[in-house]
C-alpha cells in the first residue's frame, strides 16, 4: 500500500486494524486516490451509478441521502451497479467509467426494506463489522473495473418524510455546482475541470428526486429512464 497522502504511519501506529474490515476500511478510499494519481485527466465523482439500458443515471447526493442502499435495490432488481459510492469519469468521452469498488453498505439496514432485500444481501456475503457490511455482488450484478457507459443523467436525491415520489427539474448551475463538490479529482487545471463538468452536464437530463422508501423511488426512476 503506497500513498502520499495516506495518514497510515499515524493512525496505524496508534489504532491498528484488528481484522480484515478494519484494514478493508482503511484503504477504502486510498484505493481511489490511487486511481486518481495513476489516470491524470479522468474526473473521481463521490457519487453512486446505476446502469438503466443503455446509459448510467448518476447520483451525486449528499451524505445519509440514501444512495448506497437505494442503488443496492436497484442491483436486486436486475440493474447494473457501476459505484455506490465513487464513479469515475473518462476523460475523452465524458462516459461513466466503472472502478469495480464492491459496494459497502452502513448496518444496521433500515427496516423499511423488507425480507427480499436482507436475502439478496444475505446470499452475496463479504467482511463486515459493527458499522459496515461489503456485498459480494455477482459479476453480472456489478461493473468491473474499466466498463464504461454514456452518463444518461444526473438524480439529486432528497429524503421526505412521507408521500410519493416525485421529480423536479433542476438548472444546469446547481447541477454543475454539485458536481464540481463532488469530484476529487482535482489534479488539473480549474478551467478545465469546469468546461468539461459543464459539457458533460449540459448534454443529459437533470433531476431532484423526493422520496420516502425505496420502492417508490425505483418505480419513478425506471419509469423516467427505463428499467
Amino acid at each position: 500500500w503506497d500513498s502520499d497522502i495516506a495518514l497510515k504511519s499515524y493512525t496505524w501506529a496508534r489504532h491498528a486494524p484488528r481484522s480484515v474490515m478494519g484494514a478493508l476500511c482503511e484503504i477504502h478510499y486510498e484505493l481511489s486516490d490511487w486511481f486518481v494519481e495513476n489516470n491524470p485527466g479522468f474526473f473521481c465523482l463521490h457519487c453512486a451509478g446505476v446502469r438503466f439500458g443503455d446509459g448510467v443515471v448518476i447520483f451525486p447526493s449528499d451524505q445519509r441521502a440514501g444512495k448506497s442502499v437505494l442503488s443496492m435495490q436497484f442491483a436486486e432488481r436486475g440493474h447494473e451497479l457501476f459505484g455506490d459510492d465513487v464513479v469515475a469519469i473518462e476523460p475523452s468521452s465524458l462516459h461513466a467509467y466503472a472502478l469495480g469498488l464492491l459496494p459497502r453498505l452502513r448496518v444496521p439496514f433500515p427496516e423499511n426494506l423488507g425480507s427480499g432485500f436482507s436475502a439478496f444481501v444475505a446470499a452475496r456475503p463479504g467482511p463486515e463489522n459493527h458499522q459496515y457490511r461489503y456485498v459480494g455482488l455477482r459479476s453480472e450484478e456489478h461493473a468491473p473495473l474499466g466498463r464504461t457507459a454514456p452518463i444518461k443523467g444526473f438524480v439529486l436525491l432528497e429524503r421526505i418524510a412521507s408521500g410519493p415520489a416525485n421529480f423536479e427539474p433542476i438548472s444546469q448551475g446547481e447541477t454543475l455546482a454539485r458536481l464540481i463538490r463532488k469530484n476529487f479529482a482535482t489534479n488539473m487545471p480549474v478551467t478545465h475541470i469546469f468546461e468539461r463538468l459543464k459539457n458533460l452536464t449540459g448534454a443529459a437530463q437533470r433531476w431532484r428526486l423526493r422520496y420516502s422508501d425505496g420502492d417508490s423511488a425505483i418505480a419513478a426512476l425506471r419509469e423516467r429512464f427505463g428499467a
